[in-house]
């Protein structure tokens, strides 16, 4: 019985850990542009412009998460407003599903200057 009630107990924890509020930065985008990108370990910002246009087709909003290092889909959050975010690091508090990997949008804030597309940007002149 003494098993059975922390086992209960364990798995409780582990669900509202999972549903507990959190703060990650990152960048919204498309799928179709985000998901090869993350696959091959380039977590950043995906051309803005191109990214407006495959959501304006279809395409999902994504959320690139820097803490992550993953992709998350996006829940409750209005597809309009996040194409205003394109192109900018911003910073999201949501809850996170990470079986799902959906992230539930509660607030959002710019915390970086427009990043416009790779070939608008200078070259890093250091790397």
């Amino acid at each position: 019985m003494q098993r059975l009630l922390f086992t209960g107990f364990a798995l409780s924890l582990l669900a509202s850990s999972q549903n507990a509020p959190k703060t990650l930065t990152g960048w919204f985008a498309d799928e179709g542009c985000a998901k090869g990108k993350v696959a091959s370990g380039i977590i950043g910002p995906t051309n803005p412009e191109c990214a407006r246009t495959c959501i304006e087709k279809g395409n999902r909003v994504v959320f690139i998460s820097e803490q992550g290092k993953e992709m998350l889909y996006l829940k409750d959050y209005p597809i309009a407003s996040a194409i205003q975010q394109l192109g900018y690091r911003i910073e999201i508090t949501g809850t996170e599903n990470s079986d799902t990997k959906t992230l539930s949008v509660a607030t959002v804030k710019r915390i970086g200057e427009y990043q416009g597309p790779a070939c608008a940007r200078p070259k890093n002149r250091n790397k």
